[in-house]
C-alpha cells in the first residue's frame, strides 16, 4: 500500500502501519480496508503490533510475509472475545487467531483457519477447544460464553 491508499481509511494511518517495520508496498489493500471496517464495527482502538512483511516470530509461509496478516489488540473494548470473533468473520477475515494474552491475528487468505494459543504457547484449532486440557477449559468456556477473564 502507498500513503495515498490510506485516504479512505478512517482508523489507521500509513505511518501507524509502517512503524511496525512492515514493507508497506507488499501489504494488501484488502487487509487494511477490512481491518478498518472491523475497527469501525467493534468501536474500540486497535493497536497494531505486527503487520505486513515485517520480520518477527511468524510461520515462514504465514500471512504476515505475504502482506495478508495483522496482529494487535483492542484497547478498552467492551465486547467479549466471542463477539469480536463474530464481527471479524462478518467483516471478511477468514484467518483469525486469539491468544491467551489478549492479542488477535486477523488475516485474509485462500483457506479458512481459526486458532487459539494457550498460556503455554500451544496452538489449538478452534474446533479442538473442548480438548485442550483442564487448565485451559475455564478460560475457553468463558471465551465461548462471552464472559470476562481476569487472567488476560
Amino acid at each position: 500500500m502507498k500513503p495515498q491508499d490510506f485516504e479512505n481509511v478512517k482508523h489507521f494511518t500509513y505511518e501507524e502501519c509502517a512503524k511496525t517495520g512492515a514493507d508497506m508496498a507488499g501489504v494488501k489493500k484488502k487487509l487494511i480496508y477490512t481491518m478498518d471496517d472491523l475497527r469501525l464495527d467493534v468501536g474500540c482502538r486497535f493497536t497494531i503490533s505486527s503487520n505486513g512483511l515485517n520480520s518477527g516470530k511468524h510461520a515462514p509461509n504465514g500471512d504476515h510475509y505475504k502482506g495478508l496478516g495483522i496482529d494487535g489488540r483492542f484497547r478498552n473494548c467492551p465486547w467479549k472475545p466471542n463477539v469480536v470473533l463474530q464481527k471479524a468473520l462478518d467483516a471478511g477475515f477468514n484467518a483469525i487467531g486469539f491468544y491467551y494474552e489478549g492479542f488477535w491475528h486477523f488475516g485474509i487468505r485462500e483457506k479458512h483457519k481459526m486458532w487459539y494459543r494457550d498460556k503455554h504457547g500451544v496452538y489449538w484449532p478452534m474446533l479442538m477447544w473442548p480438548y485442550v486440557g483442564a487448565e485451559n477449559n475455564a478460560f475457553i468456556n468463558s471465551f465461548i460464553k462471552g464472559e470476562d477473564n481476569e487472567n488476560r
